[in-house]
């Protein structure tokens, strides 16, 4: 009887919890349900979001670099579309160098077609000492070129060929490029064997002054690489045009990234000056040549820093106005001047004919002196 009533006892308790599983396992089933798909459908419309955001433009696409330097630009290209734009109107350029008579080397560039009957531009340094330089077309054509004009002092020079109907260029604003934009560099690095070498990166600051054989130029800073041989050739923008030439004159060889590009908005009226007579009309010379006074040197003769004058051109507006050797300038228009980078800078703000106050320190008592800018006769 015990046992009877111990076995239907135990059933029942077994049957209790049983009953209490099944309707707790129930109720869970039955919300779980519903916990999961909210927390589904959120992960599903977050991760949607997130491709949303991060994959509008798919990876294999080739506008996807472009994009990443220029998203927000209205009317950018892909690199593949400047790429196809400018790279017929980017040409080779080689130089047969001389000593005399003698042929002492072959100096290779590149050039950017500016017109369709054949003015080209490059730089002053690609034809240095060349009397036939030579021009290879993006299809393979090679002419012999004039040299138009060249002008050292920015690194310019114009060329041209006898031919017609040629791809151009198309030329920008230099003065809306901003730091971070895209920048795209043709040109012929280590020679004509690597012609057409493209490379891509950003703008990396604007309006960069370096100082180049005692003058100072403002340029365009770009990690895209710039190369021997890419020197004459195009810094392109996100719309495909060019808004530099490049120079490695002004590179170093020391450091990688690094590449100047001279503004375009320079370049125009040199180049125009150059087609129309050869030479950079009106810039003005003061008719001296000296040489840059240091910190240490003016301590200890007690000068003070600025150009010591070592020569005055005895047919210039200079000796006129009373400039000798042995002076040294301070300042020109109220500008300080400590050495012949400041001097050209500033003066070259103004154009020939302009007259000009010279701050000169003379044995010790600092004089003005005013001098009429004379024109250099070329470049």
């Amino acid at each position: 009887m015990r046992r009877a009533l111990f076995a239907a006892a135990a059933a029942a308790v077994f049957a209790a919890l049983s009953l209490g599983a099944y309707f707790a396992l129930s109720g869970f089933w039955r919300t779980a349900p519903a916990q999961d798909a909210e927390t589904s459908e959120a992960a599903f419309q977050s991760e949607a979001k997130y491709e949303a955001e991060t994959d509008a433009v798919p990876l294999e696409d080739e506008s996807t670099y472009p994009v990443i330097a220029a998203a927000a630009d209205e009317g950018a290209l892909s690199i593949k579309d400047i790429i196809r734009k400018n790279k017929p109107a980017v040409v080779g350029v080689v130089s047969s160098l001389y000593r005399g008579t003698t042929l002492v080397g072959k100096n290779t560039g590149t050039g950017i077609i500016m017109t369709p009957d054949g003015y080209i531009v490059t730089n002053a340094h690609v034809v240095e000492d060349s009397f036939d330089p030579s021009v290879v077309l993006y299809d393979g054509r090679e002419f012999t070129a004039s040299v138009v004009g060249r002008d050292a002092r920015s690194d310019l020079a114009v060329l041209k060929i006898e031919a017609g109907a040629l791809p151009c260029a198309e030329f920008g604003n230099s003065d809306t490029v901003e730091e971070g934009d895209l920048a795209v560099a043709i040109g012929n690095p280590m020679g004509l064997e690597l012609s057409g070498t493209v490379t891509a990166g950003i703008i990396s600051a604007v309006n960069r002054d370096l100082t180049i054989n005692d003058r100072i130029m403002t340029l365009i800073q770009t990690d895209a690489s710039i190369n021997p041989g890419n020197s004459g050739g195009p810094l392109i923008n996100q719309y495909g045009k060019v808004i530099g030439i490049n120079s490695v004159k002004v590179a170093s060889s020391d450091t990688e990234g690094l590449g100047f590009a001279i503004p375009i908005n320079t370049a125009k009226p040199i180049i125009d000056d150059l087609i129309d007579t050869g030479y950079v009309k009106n810039r003005p010379v003061i008719g001296i040549s000296g040489h840059d006074i240091s910190k240490s040197a003016a301590d200890f003769y007690g000068m003070p820093q600025g150009v010591y004058v070592d020569y005055v051109s005895p047919s210039g507006y200079a000796l006129e106005a009373g400039l000798k050797e042995g002076d040294v300038i301070t300042a020109i228009n109220g500008k300080a001047v400590y050495g012949m980078s400041e001097l050209n800078f500033e003066k070259e703000r103004f154009r020939a004919g302009d007259e000009v106050t010279i701050d000169v320190w003379r044995a010790g008592i600092t004089i003005k002196i005013s001098v009429r800018l004379a024109m250099e006769q070329n470049g």
